[in-house]
């Protein structure tokens, strides 16, 4: 009886963060092995794939999906791209030694830049778009003027460049090596001027690093922060110093299970107000 005199409590229990339910196939079209996806820049629905072919594949994947351009050009694997600001554009990099840039409306290469060495990670300036940085496997990270192509300044770390985010201001960029090694990099917005600033040695893993991933804010940090991911399953999570020079101070680390295949990890899209960060 009791029961019934009391009021009746309406709890709302909070939703988990992320919940996942099934699995839906959009393509299954790609006749080589998929190198690296993601998504256009704060856009869900459009996305773009490169492949061992040298191939990239830009999809629509809201009902019904659709392939937009099939961009070909790159003889040998597509090591990494990015969107611009406007999604406008991609700039890829390929172990074939080249970059390119597209015109993803024509489906058509409006710039080839020749490297000597792979070409192994790149990125739009945030601020300067007509500035690509490229991190290759001659140990260099370069700014190159994607209108006239010319590679306007150029910055050696001490082993290949295999991955590379920038903060959303433009002024820093953090690279990984192949060596695990994480790199705090100045980069001038209007000139393309690189200087290093730090090298990060906290990571446990000399593996290659396969991801660096910027993010504006962390709940848990309470500020800027870094996700890293090792060849070998390690994973890291950096707070990030304000100051221009883009400190590093290790927060956490997980070891995943062993590695069948080359791992990359990526922030969750939604910031959760569940305690922790979703990786």
């Amino acid at each position: 009886s009791s029961k019934h005199s009391e009021p009746e409590r309406h709890v709302r229990f909070a939703e988990p963060a992320y919940s996942f339910v099934g699995m839906h196939c959009i393509f299954d079209n790609c006749k080589a092995s998929v190198t690296v996806l993601q998504f256009g820049r704060t856009n869900s629905d459009l996305l773009a794939y490169g492949s061992s072919d040298g191939s990239l594949t830009v999809c629509q994947v809201s009902e019904p999906p659709s392939v937009l351009q099939k961009l070909t050009g790159h003889s040998k694997d597509i090591t990494d791209f990015d969107f611009s600001s406007n999604n406008q554009y991609i700039a890829s990099c390929s172990m074939d030694k080249t970059v390119r840039v597209w015109e993803i409306s024509k489906g058509t290469c409006i710039r080839v830049v020749y490297g000597v060495s792979s070409q192994l990670c790149i990125c739009f300036h945030p601020v300067n778009n007509n500035l690509l940085l490229v991190g290759n496997a001659n140990r260099e990270i370069n700014a190159i003027n994607f209108s006239t192509g010319r590679v306007i300044s150029k910055l050696t770390c001490d082993n290949a460049v295999t991955a590379l985010d920038i903060d959303h201001t433009g002024q820093l960029i953090f690279a990984g090596d192949a060596q695990g090694y994480i790199y705090t990099i100045s980069v001038n917005s209007h000139t393309g001027s690189l200087s290093r600033t730090h090298k990060n040695k906290s990571c446990k893993s000399k593996s290659s690093v396969t991801t660096i991933q910027y993010r504006t804010f962390s709940l848990v940090a309470r500020c800027p922060v870094l996700l890293s991911c090792a060849q070998d399953g390690n994973l890291y999570f950096f707070s990030i110093a304000t100051n221009s020079h883009g400190y590093l101070t290790l927060i956490c680390s997980l070891k995943l299970a062993s590695p069948v295949q080359n791992i990359r990890a990526s922030f969750c899209p939604l910031l959760s107000l569940e305690k922790g960060e979703f990786i």
